[in-house]
């Protein structure tokens, strides 16, 4: 039985039975099994032996075959000693989790629903209006992809809700902290510590013009001025605060 025969036959269901993986690994042992590919030509002699100053071998791939996941339909190179590995696998439904490239795949492409965050949508909206960002129509994103969406086409965007999401983690600590000191102070029976004052307007200064911003709380009024900087002075100015 062929490499191919048994990969035909783990993709039409049927399980493997020991005989079949024995045969498999006997070929890849005789046959089949090579090293994995070099990355580039491999150097045999620098120049030491031979008279010529370099000698190279062109690499040779060690063997591989196309498989198709049977989860999403998706083709995968695999390398022939792993075969026995993937022939193996199953989906949750008892399937086989990996086909030949030529079975006929019935199954569905997944399609993503999860919008980018600078979508007129998403619920991150409000704060990318706040900021000054520009608006991105994508909203067929897969769950795990839309950071790495967000990181890729959205680079200062993505940099800018970072900062935006430490400020605010900041402000909440501090919001925090002075509240347990108050407390403990009261618990001591000491005098309460006055409350701190809210910034006032023109606390907040942009230091490319000097243009002045104010808010309800520091962290809104930092938002203020950066949205500023994006849209008068360009994303770096902004990156650079």
């Amino acid at each position: 039985m062929t490499t191919q025969q048994i990969i035909d036959k783990a993709s039409a269901g049927v399980d493997l039975e020991q005989g079949d993986l024995d045969v498999l690994k006997t070929m890849i042992e005789l046959s089949e099994g090579a090293p994995e590919p070099e990355p580039e030509d491999k150097v045999i002699d620098p120049g030491k032996v031979l008279p010529a100053p370099m000698v190279r071998t062109k690499s040779i791939s060690a063997g591989y075959v196309w498989l198709r996941r049977n989860s999403d339909g998706n083709l995968r190179q695999v390398n022939k000693n792993l075969l026995s590995t993937y022939l193996k696998q199953k989906l949750e439904d008892g399937r086989p989790a990996w086909l030949a490239p030529k079975v006929a795949w019935h199954g569905k492409k997944r399609v993503g629903t999860e919008r980018c965050w600078l979508h007129a949508e998403h619920k991150m909206r409000p704060i990318a209006d706040v900021l000054g960002l520009p608006l991105c129509r994508k909203a067929n994103l897969l769950g795990s992809s839309v950071r790495l969406h967000m990181r890729k086409k959205h680079k200062d965007a993505f940099e800018a809700f970072q900062r935006y999401e430490d400020e605010q983690k900041e402000e909440r600590r501090s919001l925090r902290d002075e509240r347990m000191s108050d407390a403990l102070t009261a618990a001591l029976g000491g005098a309460k510590k006055p409350e701190a004052a809210a910034p006032e307007p023109g606390a907040i200064v942009c230091d490319v013009c000097s243009a002045s911003f104010d808010g309800k709380t520091l962290a809104k009024a930092k938002a203020n001025m950066r949205a500023h900087r994006y849209r008068v002075h360009g994303p770096k100015a902004e990156k650079e605060q």
